[in-house]
């Protein structure tokens, strides 16, 4: 039970991690095509 639930905190911050570089490249291709 406890496995599980490190485990399921472990993938909650792989899904933030993933989130926050989709952003920030989102963010480098708006950059770009404002210059």
């Amino acid at each position: 039970m406890l496995k599980d639930v490190h485990s399921g905190e472990e993938l909650v911050e792989m899904r933030c991690d993933h989130v926050l570089e989709r952003h920030e490249s989102l963010v480098t291709d708006e950059d770009k095509s404002g210059k």
